[in-house]
């Protein structure tokens, strides 16, 4: 019979593979018998713990059940620093995750602050150009163009793309990856002609290393579309975001997460470009595949259900908008904490509902707060700061 070790660690191989082909049911289970076999050892492997607790977080993370994941990865945190040290490239693998758990909670201070870290055990790890260097460079300019400090994150990119350049000869996924980041960042500035051809760059480069029906290719055409829509060329955004969910429905399946991302990014070209009655379906359709996938409410729910919600308002059907806007309200609420600007955003559009339904008096007092808490957060110049004030505006004007 093979020892516990080993089929622990077959169990946590299996683990890994089910994640990376979408099967998260699966995945979670695997992991959960790895860990057991793993603690209920006479001697338990510290890292072969550590490594479990941590690849498991990965995943709980991805579902966006943040809180178990931060628990797994406080957990292979301690292990890990125990066992290697604070200063151990190891240990900076788990930083890194909580780090990017921390940027998807929009908790950009915790979010800066680990990678920061994470980026200095690794330059004083590693002499000279790394890959593991160039993604923390990556990660660290990440946080910052969210966070509007734009010349730092573009220096910050064009180290980390000079690194990558000189660790590989000619093309690579990880010099494409900071080509999408760094167009990404002129698209927020503003600048849009300087984003779109560097974003054409890694769609081209992906194109070349894995062939044009590879999954790979289909963050580029993402990036790429957001920037034409930015544009307002919203047929050409949405016929990339149309081929890429037929690339991800052939080489995933119709019920992966990103069949269900890319559903809902397609619908919201549709929608901005005018087509509502495709852009509806689109978003049930997207809105059914979260549900399907994702049981355990993940936030990111909240994006179909917000747009979806909106189109039904604009088309005069706010009765069936309302619970749908309220389940958006209490995901984002769970998951982010009350004064979120992103909870901000769906209370927002339920004030709008609410109007809409002739509910003034209740809507004003949710879109006072939405407004105060999105201004506050992105200042008074932003589209949906300006949204949310017209949103107010209405309804304070529809009271008797």
């Amino acid at each position: 019979d093979a020892a516990p070790g080993d089929v622990a660690a077959g169990l946590h191989s299996l683990a890994v593979f089910r994640q990376e082909t979408g099967d998260y049911a699966a995945a979670d289970s695997l992991y959960r018998a790895a860990l057991a076999l793993q603690r209920d050892a006479p001697d338990p492997n510290a890292p072969a713990v550590a490594a479990t607790l941590h690849d498991w977080g990965t995943l709980l993370h991805r579902q966006g059940n943040y809180d178990r994941a931060d628990s797994l990865f406080q957990q292979a945190l301690a292990l890990r620093t125990d066992h290697f040290g604070a200063e151990d490239p190891r240990t900076a693998s788990t930083l890194n995750e909580i780090a990017s758990l921390r940027f998807e909670q929009d908790d950009m201070d915790a979010a800066e602050t680990l990678y920061r870290q994470t980026l200095n055990v690794r330059r004083a790890h590693h002499d000279g150009d790394h890959p593991d260097v160039a993604a923390s460079l990556n990660n660290l300019a990440m946080v910052l163009r969210h966070r509007g400090a734009f010349d730092e994150a573009e220096a910050l990119y064009t180290e980390a793309l000079a690194m990558r350049e000189r660790l590989y000869d000619g093309p690579h996924p990880d010099v494409a990856h900071t080509l999408n980041h760094l167009a990404r960042l002129h698209y927020n500035r503003g600048d849009h002609e300087v984003a779109e051809p560097i974003a054409r760059r890694a769609l081209a480069m992906r194109i070349d290393l894995f062939g044009e029906e590879h999954v790979e290719v289909t963050a580029s055409m993402g990036s790429l579309a957001g920037i034409l829509g930015g544009q307002g060329r919203h047929d050409e955004q949405a016929a990339y975001y149309r081929r890429a969910l037929e690339i991800v429905r052939a080489t995933l399946g119709d019920t992966h997460p990103y069949a269900a991302a890319f559903t809902y990014s397609l619908g919201s070209a549709l929608h901005a470009g005018g087509d509502r009655p495709a852009a509806e379906t689109r978003y049930r359709e997207s809105l059914a595949l979260h549900r399907e996938l994702f049981p355990d409410r993940h936030v990111n729910t909240a994006y179909p259900l917000i747009r979806l919600g909106a189109l039904l308002v604009e088309t005069g059907r706010a009765a069936e908008a309302e619970p749908l806007l309220r389940e958006a309200v209490a995901l984002r609420t769970n998951a982010l904490g009350a004064d979120h600007w992103r909870v901000a955003v769906a209370r927002s559009t339920l004030g709008l509902c609410l109007t809409a339904l002739g509910r003034a008096a209740d809507a004003e007092p949710l879109l006072a707060e939405s407004y105060a808490i999105l201004r506050e957060t992105h200042g008074p110049d932003d589209e949906r700061v300006r949204e949310a004030q017209e949103r107010l505006a209405d309804a304070q004007a529809a009271r008797p």
